[in-house]
């Protein structure tokens, strides 16, 4: 993802492997620095008898090709190139969030597309970046 930020960025088009039916759950990390925050009872919850593990996720998943369409239309740059064959050997996830929503009161505030803009916005600001 970061390689496909990077370059749309600098207004290049995304170059990509064929679409796969794999798809993973993204998650944005004030998301997860949020999440972080209510299991350590920043919110006013208690605590106390909390233990375990809890999923943070963003509760959608999405493929490599959907995430360099994403990006594409988010820096209004053109379609993804496809390049090559490749056999897609990553793990498909989706996080169950039903307990860091019960006990967290957990709820993602980013879905991909808006943590793909707020990104943009943020490397945007920062970065000399000369597009046309």
């Amino acid at each position: 993802i970061n390689t496909f930020l990077k370059t749309a960025a600098e207004g290049k088009p995304l170059k990509v492997c064929p679409p796969s039916e794999k798809r993973r759950d993204m998650t944005y990390v004030a998301d997860a620095a949020e999440a972080i925050a209510l299991a350590l009872g920043d919110e006013g919850l208690s605590m106390d008898n909390v233990e375990g593990t809890f999923n943070i996720g963003s509760g959608a998943a999405v493929s490599n090709f959907e995430i360099a369409q994403i990006v594409s239309e988010v820096f209004n740059i053109p379609e993804p190139t496809v390049v090559d064959e490749w056999s897609d050997t990553s793990i498909p996830s989706l996080m169950d969030l039903t307990r860091s929503v019960e006990v967290l009161k957990y709820q993602p505030a980013y879905d991909f597309v808006s943590g793909v803009t707020d990104i943009r916005d943020r490397l945007l600001a920062t970065t000399d970046v000369s597009r046309s």
